[in-house]
């Protein structure tokens, strides 16, 4: 697993340090992000049944953004520690590290799409039972309000197997990046 994660950083390090030398590129400060959601896990099954719903709560630490006018976009690098809460049995808790992909805002426009993908461990509960396991996130949003600092996301977790249990499932979550 730490392979992974060391492949994983090694490469938005080597991209991010060749973006940095675009020419009218900038970075930008780092953001902190805090969101609130819901997962609806994709299967329900014995050990999960009555997990309809879970709340869900994330952080996200954006260690580096940079906009570059020849790409036209915005891309963040983003640690995260997600909790959901437990239902049904079902308790994860992923931490993943992953990218973010934007157009950026024209001054008429209140909204930008983005669209992104994490990868990490998740720390899962089934009933008694623990197990980590590898896992990723795949997403879409939409930043709005007057600095574009506020957004709406839905994604889909994609979770290997846990007992023959499915643990993938949609996300639905409001946030904001300070």
């Amino acid at each position: 697993m730490n392979g992974i994660y060391t492949a994983l950083v090694s490469s938005i390090l080597v991209f991010g340090s060749g973006a940095a030398g675009l020419a009218d590129s900038a970075q930008l400060p780092p953001q902190l992000s805090v969101q609130a959601g819901a997962f609806i896990p994709s299967q329900s099954n014995a050990a999960i049944r009555g997990s309809i719903g879970h709340v869900t709560a994330r952080v996200g630490y954006q260690f580096y953004t940079f906009t570059g006018s020849d790409y036209d976009s915005t891309i963040r690098a983003s640690v995260n520690l997600e909790y959901v809460a437990p239902a049904g049995g079902l308790t994860m808790l992923p931490i993943t590290i992953g990218a973010t992909s934007s157009t950026p805002s024209q001054p008429t426009n209140r909204c930008t799409p983005y669209e992104g993908a994490q990868i990490g461990d998740y720390l899962v509960t089934v009933g008694t039972k623990h197990k980590q396991l590898l896992g990723g996130y795949g997403f879409v949003g939409l930043n709005f309000g007057s600095k574009q600092d506020t957004f709406l996301e839905a994604g889909y977790h994609f979770v290997s197997r846990f007992d023959g249990n499915s643990l993938d499932g949609l996300e639905l979550s409001v946030g904001v990046r300070r």
